[in-house]
């Protein structure tokens, strides 16, 4: 009877979908369970407090039984976390009136990742997949007061070991740090095996919320908006309503906005079971839901309620916007476009990959999502892609993007490898896929979902096949066991459960080194670091979407100081080396150094050149991209953020302070860009605009020396159409330089109150005189501000302070003659003593 009972409850699991949102009313009571949690090692006695949702390592952390992972060479100390098994448990009360319920179901919203559940000694679920949630109907086993939770999660790595060695056909991801790859048989984040950015620790652990639901008569399993048409005057849609009743019944529906407002009531019969309705709305005069930069993130609040004979009800609450999003791939001379439109709109999309945000994921709370999203918004960034090796993010991140307007390029859980293909497995993810996408398919700001990372990249491009010497039958195999995953398997869910958006098999489709890579599909382009190309190779290899590009820089000294003894700050330190997870990364850094940059000095100059080294090249290749609009329509840098203190292509840190790269893609993402193409003996001035409608103006140029005195000036009008960019002068080298010497001269554009600067020479050649400016305190209603006014060029001029600073702009040029104001945020109210600066003209001289 044990055995029987069992069974039926890990087939409950397996069938029963996963609600998007917590549902609220008295047909429904939930109860989380996230107090009274303890945890020990299997295999010892002792019990810890621990933390649900959380992770072992942060409550070994909390119970001060390790170190802090992050901190020095603290990540090769304590890999033997990972090979252990850990035992979790705690005690929860169960009432009367919580049994007389008809079904009482225990949710786990994320177990990591290998567990195994017992409640009241009996064993309950056995759970594999990280991504996934499990619903088990516990009501047979629960009695009224206490009743007894224990999860023990086994290692991931000895797990996946197993399936490894049962496995026919060597699978390999070559960013797994482990003595054997096992990462690719395990349903959990794979940056967690390390990656060439992040450490390796195997966490385990109850990572989002468990809950007791108990619910009478009918359960929302999910809620679906499907919008059929939209114009100024109306949008319908479709509202499902998924629904599981616990016998035949009549039962009202209704559709809600806010103030009392009701779109549409419906009167239903539900079979016993699983039941689909839907039921039409319209909403007159919508206003629209826009990326950032093109008009307002609207969001309607919307409540699906059921309300059954008794009058007793359950509903669920979600904010959704109404809006088009296309991917129009459309054939022409030079081979076929890559192009998002919103509403309608061509929109050319800027922004960055994603990764997760911490290490151990339950750190990241709602304050963090919501700064990192605005901090993308601030630099004018329309869209994220949430990269392949992470994963599917928490709703608080999604809702932050529909708050801000920012699109979501949504890859599925895949990254540079090759995955099993075998039943289990298949079963396991098409319903990993089936729970995400409903979870997600609401959000506004899912523009698309991708099926992989760079795996169909890999199976062409980076020579596996001879490698690991797979034989002929192996090869098939595996490609078949590709297709059957990213063209079958991923399509079929999105088709059942999604099918208004665009999905694209694996990014990028054609890999840096084959020609199509620039012609067609979206672009990983790498020459630039993993082959050492100029940062000038930029400007020649333009995709038609740029989805991955990028260039490492060090984080901020504030960030350093909390990881990293300043006595081991040095690129030949063993444990800074900790930290720069990439083979070559200071040999790269430092070949690019020396061909664009002075020398420097000290590691102080060190952290700050890496910035603007990363800073300049990865600008450099984003004005590339946008003024060759409409030909390349996307430009998406590697990468936004960092899960830990680390070395990286990050523009933020772990800590959330800005790298150089950050301000300066704000400037170069501005709705207005001025932007010079060197030619050889020509230099080209382009405006691109983003805005929706054209824009005219008056051109000036001018020419000035280091020294600040103006040499030559020119003004003109010019125009530039909506969503376009346009060449509206070029200028001859010779005549430039018939006015001194490259090293010593720039040229300034404005545009609208936009300005560039373009300097004749590389930086490390410039003829930098000592900066003369000056620098005032203000205030108005909007806070402190700074104002740097110069007398001749500053270059690159940092603005610190031993407070965290949110600063509007930093690591910029001031021209002669010039005033920039730069808005401060900070908790604490700041004076000129607590400013520091430095400039470029500091890195030269000593």
């Amino acid at each position: 009877m044990k055995k029987l009972l069992y069974s039926a409850l890990l087939l409950v699991v397996q069938q029963l979908p996963m609600a998007q949102a917590s549902p609220t009313g008295n047909l429904l009571v939930t109860k989380k369970i996230s107090t009274g949690w303890q945890l020990r090692q299997v295999g010892k006695d002792q019990w810890y407090p621990a933390t649900v949702p959380g992770t072992v390592n942060t409550d070994l952390l909390k119970n001060k039984l390790i170190n802090d992972p992050f901190y020095g060479d603290e990540e090769t100390k304590q890999q033997w976390i990972g090979d252990e098994a850990w035992e979790y448990r705690t005690t929860f009360t169960v009432d009367a009136a919580t049994l007389n319920r008809e079904s009482v179901e225990l949710v786990f919203n994320g177990l990591d990742t290998y567990a195994d559940v017992t409640l009241n000694g009996k064993a309950i679920l056995q759970a594999n997949n990280m991504f996934r949630t499990w619903r088990v109907d516990v009501k047979p086993l629960l009695k009224a007061g206490k009743n007894e939770l224990v999860i023990l999660f086994k290692s991931a790595y000895k797990e996946g070991l197993k399936e490894l060695k049962q496995f026919p056909i060597q699978l390999v991801n070559d960013n797994d740090r482990g003595e054997f790859k096992t990462s690719v048989f395990t349903r959990k984040a794979q940056h967690h095996y390390g990656w060439d950015w992040g450490a390796r620790f195997l966490t385990a652990g109850i990572w989002r919320p468990v809950e007791l639901q108990a619910w009478d008569k009918v359960r929302i399993d999910n809620i679906q908006y499907k919008q059929k048409s939209q114009s100024s005057a109306l949008a319908a849609l479709d509202v499902v309503f998924n629904l599981t009743s616990t016998t035949t019944q009549k039962v009202k529906l209704s559709v809600a906005g806010v103030k009392g407002k009701v779109y549409a009531t419906k009167e239903v019969s539900l079979q016993k079971g699983e039941n689909s309705i839907t039921i039409p709305i319209a909403i007159s005069n919508p206003k629209l839901w826009w990326p950032n930069g093109l008009g307002d993130a609207y969001l309607y609040k919307l409540t699906a309620g059921v309300k059954a004979a008794d009058s007793k009800s359950v509903s669920n609450t979600q904010s959704i916007g109404i809006r088009t999003v296309e991917v129009v791939q459309q054939p022409d001379a030079k081979g076929k476009s890559f192009m998002f439109k919103v509403n309608g709109v061509p929109v050319f999309m800027k922004g960055a990959n994603y990764i997760p945000s911490d290490h151990f994921l339950p750190r990241v709370d709602s304050m963090h999502y919501a700064k990192l999203i605005k901090q993308a918004k601030n630099a004018n960034m329309n869209m994220l892609r949430i990269w392949g090796g992470g994963v599917y993010e928490n709703d608080l991140f999604y809702n932050e993007c529909d708050r801000q307007g920012i699109l979501v390029w949504q890859d599925f859980m895949f990254a540079c490898s090759f995955y099993p293909w075998n039943e289990s497995y298949l079963n396991n993810i098409t319903e990993e896929f089936r729970q995400n996408v409903i979870r997600l398919r609401n959000h506004p700001s899912i523009a698309m979902w991708c099926g992989n990372n760079e795996v169909r990249e890999a199976w062409y491009h980076w020579g596996y096949q001879k490698v690991y010497k797979w034989s002929a039958a192996d090869s098939a195999a595996i490609w078949h066991g590709y297709l059957k995953i990213f063209e079958e398997t991923i399509p079929n869910v999105l088709k059942a459960e999604d099918n208004s958006r665009y999905y694209w098999p694996s990014s990028p489709y054609y890999g840096w080194g084959s020609p199509k890579s620039l012609t067609e599909g979206d672009s990983h382009y790498w020459g630039v670091w993993w082959g050492m190309e100029p940062f000038e190779t930029y400007e020649k290899k333009v995709p038609r979407f740029a989805s991955e590009y990028g260039f490492q820089a060090v984080p901020s000294a504030k960030t350093l100081e909390e990881f990293i003894p300043r006595s081991e700050w040095s690129t030949s330190s063993p444990i800074f080396k900790v930290h720069q997870k990439n083979a070559r990364g200071f040999e790269t850094i430092d070949t690019y150094l020396k061909r664009d940059l002075p020398e420097p000095k000290s590691f102080d100059d060190y952290i700050y050149l890496s910035q603007v080294l990363q800073g300049d090249g990865i600008t450099l290749a984003i004005e590339a991209h946008r003024r060759s609009m409409p030909y390349c329509m996307g430009s998406l840098y590697w990468q936004l953020n960092d899960c830990w203190p680390v070395v990286s292509w990050s523009s933020i840190d772990y800590r959330l302070r800005p790298k150089a790269l950050q301000y300066m893609a704000k400037h170069a993402f501005a709705p207005q860009l001025v932007s010079f193409a060197d030619n050889g003996d020509d230099l080209s001035i382009y405006l691109v605009n983003d805005h929706t409608k054209a824009q005219k103006g008056t051109l000036s140029c001018r020419l000035y020396n280091l020294s600040g005195k103006e040499l030559w000036s020119n003004g003109r009008s010019a125009t530039v159409d909506a969503s376009a960019s346009a060449k509206v002068l070029t200028l001859a080298k010779s005549k430039l330089l018939s006015y001194g010497d490259s090293t010593s001269l720039v040229l300034v554009t404005r545009f609208n109150g936009v300005e560039a600067a373009h300097y004749l020479a590389k930086t490390k050649w410039l003829k930098l005189e000592k900066p003369d400016f000056s620098i005032t305190l203000g205030a108005d209603r909007q806070g402190q501000f700074l104002t740097v006014t110069a007398r001749n060029v500053v270059k690159n001029l940092f603005i610190d302070s031993k407070y965290d600073l949110e600063l509007s702009q930093n690591f910029f040029d001031v021209m002669p003659g010039a005033s920039v104001k730069v808005r401060i945020g900070c908790k604490n109210k700041i004076t000129l003593k607590d400013i520091a600066t430095k400039s470029m003209y500091d890195c030269m001289t000593r």
